[in-house]
């Protein structure tokens, strides 16, 4: 039942996300649109390579690609930080405020596949996994980073003018990405790799998208 669940988890995700795509080029302002698509292809090719992993027998092939499923060290907190300001409705804030910080993502994701050395386990049913040589810590600074955006979504949760029902949607979306992780570190959860509450997230991300109908100075 886990197997299916996850299969279908994952070409479901893959769906969405294309269709998410489309969406954001007509709804989306250009400046954002470009960036958030960008997010979102980064997405779609994590959820593709481990769909790949799940159904290769080639070793090589699998180290290769397997790489890939770390890209939600840029998309996710970068995600977060678009929603974050869409939500914020401030207008007086430039966008172009937000590169910086998903630049140190792109530096972080960067430093990872540098360091780390990486191998792969053959988990029953679901295949190719592959863990990095500093998985621990990994895994920690990426939830230390998601506590961080935890306290700047909550913070803008309080201001007046905040989108509310999508700030409250981002914080619960945050805390459960912060559980599944701690359950991945502690080897209790239901799939390999945390994939529900980026499902979560892409939710939250269709959320966004569809309050541009009445955002019209983002």
């Amino acid at each position: 039942m886990e197997i299916f669940m996850y299969y279908f988890l994952l070409i479901l995700m893959c769906a969405l996300i294309i269709n998410l795509i489309f969406i954001i080029r007509r709804k989306c302002p250009k400046k954002i649109s470009v960036l958030m698509n960008v997010m979102m292809i980064l997405f779609l090719i994590r959820c593709i390579s481990l769909i790949f992993l799940s159904i290769t027998n080639s070793n090589n092939y699998a180290l290769m690609i397997g790489r890939l499923s770390e890209l939600n060290v840029i998309y996710v907190p970068a995600v977060i930080f678009i929603t974050v300001y869409i939500f914020r409705r401030d207008n007086v804030m430039k966008f172009i405020s937000v590169y910086p910080y998903i630049a140190v993502f792109a530096v972080l994701f960067g430093v990872e596949m540098y360091f780390s050395k990486y191998s792969l386990k053959i988990i029953k049913q679901f295949g190719f996994v592959i863990f990095s040589s500093n998985e621990l810590i990994e895994n920690f600074i990426f939830i230390t980073v998601l506590v961080f955006l935890e306290i700047i979504s909550i913070k803008v949760l309080l201001e007046p003018r905040s989108n509310k029902a999508g700030m409250i949607f981002l914080i619960m979306s945050i805390i459960l990405m912060i559980v599944e992780r701690f359950l991945f570190i502690y080897e209790v959860s239901v799939f390999p790799l945390p994939v529900i509450s980026e499902f979560i997230l892409l939710m939250t991300s269709y959320y966004t998208v569809s309050t541009f109908k009445k955002i019209k100075n983002v």
